[in-house]
């Protein structure tokens, strides 16, 4: 009968494919090829841009040493002035008169040193001849020498009015630019009354105003970025030189100075804008969005372990948003390997394939912010 032999071949058929199954099974599973990324710090940051004027870093109210009339005034404002120039000039009448006393004061000194040191050599013969006495001898010393004194305090009370008469010229003591006029002639000014502000031209910087929640982020010696509104082909780097210590009681802004090179189509007064990149608030990692995973209601990330090559699932807290992804405010710290593709395949204990060459990749680090 021919269904013997068919129900054999039949049966061991079936014992082969079973057994090829449970071969089948026991194999383990190959390691699962991720994309990953380490967590590693980098500053993010963000960007505020304040507008500024073009300032001269040394700006001098320069006025008189001397009172007195103003005759002349030969600048006005705008004009760019030399070292050792003639600004303003005074009425020095008065000052000449204070020289021509001081000239017949110093005479007069000399006329009593001359009589002081006659009556002194005539007590001396006359003490040699025992016809004077040695107080007399003395008294005449010490008036000779009273005599040389007030010769010395006459002639420089002579050079103080010359400098004085000097004084009645307003001289520059450097080059830069008249900004402000703030006396004319006829006006009587008193010493050291401003009377021409002069801005010298050798160092500009720009003055920005900075709102008080971000002069934090400013420290002295910052680079930012400074354009201007007149030349728009000129972009530079500035350096904060200054930092007011105290906020402007009306606009509660703090006075910026930022220095810049001196360029010569820079004009005082120019328009400016100083962009400032400062950290951001807060100091979380950024992931992609394709790294998070939710997991029995929680998001997750998943984390590689480097010794066994296994991935495990860890929650985490998510934060505002960037532009490169989600910041993680809890759960992740900077060194840590995560995956940024393929989650949703991932199992707690899954052996990944990871190159080791990935795991150093600085080009897959993720930011942190600071």
């Amino acid at each position: 009968m021919l269904y013997r032999p068919l129900l054999a071949l039949s049966l061991v058929g079936t014992l082969c494919v079973a057994g090829c199954q449970k071969q089948a099974e026991i194999q383990p599973e190959p390691p699962r090829p991720v994309k990953t990324a380490a967590v590693t710090a980098s500053a993010e940051t963000r960007a505020i841009v304040l507008s500024g004027s073009v300032k001269a870093r040394v700006e001098s109210a320069l006025g008189f040493r001397v009172a007195g009339k103003i005759i002349d005034r030969k600048v006005d404002i705008g004009q760019r002035i030399a070292q050792g120039e003639i600004l303003a000039r005074l009425d020095t009448v008065d000052l000449n008169l204070s020289l021509r006393t001081a000239n017949a004061g110093v005479d007069s000194a000399k006329a009593r040193v001359r009589v002081a040191q006659d009556e002194l050599s005539r007590q001396h013969i006359l003490f040699n001849h025992g016809y004077a006495t040695q107080a007399a001898l003395d008294r005449a010393g010490l008036e000779a020498d009273q005599a040389d004194a007030a010769l010395h305090q006459a002639e420089a009370a002579r050079d103080q009015a010359e400098n004085q008469t000097n004084y009645g010229d307003l001289i520059a003591d450097a080059k830069g630019v008249v900004t402000a006029v703030n006396a004319d002639i006829g006006q009587v000014v008193g010493a050291g009354t401003p009377v021409i502000t002069v801005s010298r031209e050798d160092e500009k910087e720009i003055a920005i105003n900075v709102p008080e929640q971000d002069i934090r982020y400013f420290q002295k010696d910052m680079t930012v970025d400074v354009s201007y509104w007149a030349e728009p082909n000129l972009i530079s780097k500035g350096k904060v030189r200054e930092i007011s210590g105290a906020a402007d009681p009306a606009s509660r802004t703090f006075g910026v100075r930022v220095s810049v090179n001196n360029d010569p189509r820079l004009r005082l007064g120019q328009t400016a804008t100083v962009t400032a990149e400062i950290p951001l608030a807060d100091d979380a990692p950024i992931v992609p969005l394709a790294a998070l995973d939710k997991r029995a209601g929680r998001i997750v990330v998943w984390v590689v372990d480097q010794a066994s090559e296994t991935v495990a699932s860890r929650p985490v807290e998510t934060g505002a948003p960037s532009k490169d992804g989600v910041r993680i405010t809890k759960g992740l710290a900077p060194g840590e390997i995560i995956v940024v593709a393929g989650t949703q395949f991932l199992t707690d204990g899954l052996k990944v394939k990871v190159p080791s060459s990935k795991l150093a990749s600085a080009a897959d680090m993720i930011a942190v912010s600071h």
